[in-house]
């Protein structure tokens, strides 16, 4: 009876999925049949795109890809190998070496004339802005359109501050703060005057500005150069005022007569519907997350919440309000983060000790979240350029969706940054493994500084009593390790009072006292 009821079952489970499955390939072939002219159009888009970009453009692409393939089946090859570490070390030492012999010139030039020093590396960028201008003007135009504007932009920089983030070094998180705050306000800047009717195509039309944009870019990433004057000198006073400002409003927003406590009174009643019981209770935890959500928002970032008008706007305020929440209110954020804010004074960098004891501290989860945002937000600008953009355009509400994913990714309740950013780092085990060794590094050293300075007393410490309490900490750990065999083999007795031969009384008690207990 068993067997026959299973094989009913069986039967009428079979022809319930051949149902289901004769129902899921009709409406596969109809969507397909209703998508092909949809596919064949973005096929025939992407092709007339490939086809207009010059060849300088297809060539970086196909040498991206290429090196991404080679980059994997090298990984693959040496996983058990030590060769990447090693490479990497020998990188990063040599880097490290030509770091310091340009710190230790600039700062005896900063010794002989500070202004010159502080003008050194605007006037290397210069001399090599005019150099290349002059050379090859037309390949830095054809660089600077194509994958190299993209590099210098988002990749370079996104993976410095993973690696920052990553070993959480105060120092390095500080100057990818402050690059981030600045190319940020120039991007929404460009971009806004863009998405003007007559303006943008007058100002960016030329094929000049792209190469004034990868000098600009180019500019702003050398050390000790661009970020850190264009900071100090223009964004900071800027933005100081405005950030007192709503800083001020924040606090009366947050002051206990404040109109966020008119949402406190109105929760029971928005919430208080549905009658008892269980009846209503997932709709009315829904409207609670979203309500909470709503006030979270409203109570650490009012400032977000300007860009939502804007999805019940036509695209082009859309992708404004994109713009802002993208691009202006990080780096405003950014800028309000202390770390931004430590690790230059007086537009000097520190010395190599106070950066190692930077480096050596504690950074807080708050201060990490620009990075991750801004590392999210790197990969997230790169898919965009790579093409994928023109895809989105011919998706409806694109710009709407874009305007929530960043909405998303900022959110205080949600963090979709740290979800995408743990994710990140989980498919580039590399930048683990950089965050690895160097915390590893950090440790060893520290354990090495304190056992040279225990050593000189530990030497100097000779005293009778000394060695009586070594001996006899020595001899109870053999004892102990021992115990385990004394209960199964007696032969272990010679061997223990051989050992307690040498040691001093109150030892010798104590041991033997504690090996009766045991075999008890």
């Amino acid at each position: 009876e068993a067997a026959v009821s299973t094989a009913d079952a069986l039967q009428r489970w079979g022809r319930v999925a051949y149902l289901i499955g004769s129902v899921a390939a009709a409406l596969a072939l109809r969507l397909a049949t209703a998508l092909r002219p949809f596919a064949l159009r973005l096929l025939q888009a992407i092709w007339e795109h490939q086809r207009r970009q010059p060849w300088p453009v297809l060539l970086g692409e196909a040498a991206v890809a290429l090196a991404l393939v080679l980059l994997y089946l090298l990984q693959r090859f040496v996983k058990k190998k030590r060769y990447i570490p090693r490479s990497r070390a020998f990188v990063a030492a040599r880097y490290n070496a030509l770091r310091r012999r340009y710190n230790h010139f600039l700062s005896g030039l900063r010794r002989t004339n500070a202004q010159l020093a502080a003008a050194f590396p605007h006037i290397i960028a210069l001399v090599l802005s005019l150099a290349s201008w002059s050379s090859f003007p037309r390949t830095v135009a054809e660089l600077s359109s194509s994958g190299a504007l993209t590099f210098l932009t988002l990749l370079l920089p996104g993976g410095l501050t993973a690696v920052a983030v990553i070993e959480a070094n105060p120092r390095a998180l500080g100057v990818c703060y402050r690059f981030w705050a600045v190319s940020a306000m120039l991007a929404a800047l460009e971009q806004a005057l863009r998405l003007l009717p007559f303006v943008g195509g007058a100002i960016f039309g030329g094929a000049l500005v792209s190469t004034i944009k990868f000098y600009v870019y180019l500019y702003l990433l050398l050390p000790y150069g661009g970020t850190e004057l264009v900071y100090r000198v223009v964004a900071v006073p800027l933005v100081r005022r405005y950030v007192a400002h709503v800083e001020l409003a924040t606090e009366k927003r947050r002051d206990e007569s404040s109109w966020l406590q008119a949402f406190s009174v109105l929760k029971p009643l928005l919430f208080g519907f549905g009658g008892g019981g269980d009846g209503g209770g997932g709709r009315r935890g829904l409207i609670a997350t979203v309500f909470e959500e709503l006030v979270n928002v409203v109570r650490e970032s009012p400032l977000m919440l300007v860009a939502l008008p804007t999805l019940l706007m036509p695209g082009l305020f859309t992708r404004y309000g994109q713009l802002y929440l993208a691009l202006a209110y990080p780096a405003y954020g950014t800028m309000k983060v202390p770390l931004t804010q430590e690790v230059f004074q007086e537009g000097k960098p520190k010395s190599d000790d106070d950066a190692a004891g930077a480096g050596a501290g504690a950074v807080a989860d708050a201060d990490l979240r620009p990075g991750r945002y801004w590392c999210v937000a790197a990969a997230a600008f790169f898919v965009k350029e790579a093409g994928v953009d023109d895809v989105l355009a011919w998706v409806p509400f694109s710009t709407k969706l874009e305007l929530l994913f960043f909405l998303w990714l900022q959110l205080p309740g949600l963090r979709g940054a740290d979800v995408l950013f743990r994710w990140l780092t989980a498919a580039l085990p590399h930048l683990i493994e950089a965050g690895a060794a160097g915390a590893k590094a950090k440790d060893d050293d520290a354990v090495g500084d304190s056992e040279k300075e225990e050593r000189p007393a530990k030497e100097e410490d000779g005293s009778d009593d000394a060695l009586d309490e070594k001996k006899g900490g020595l001899l109870r750990g053999r004892v102990k390790g021992g115990d385990g065999a004394a209960e199964d083999d007696d032969d272990n007795d010679n061997e223990t009072d051989a050992v307690l031969i040498d040691a001093p009384a109150d030892a010798k008690a104590e041991a033997t006292s504690g090996l009766r207990r045991r075999r008890k």
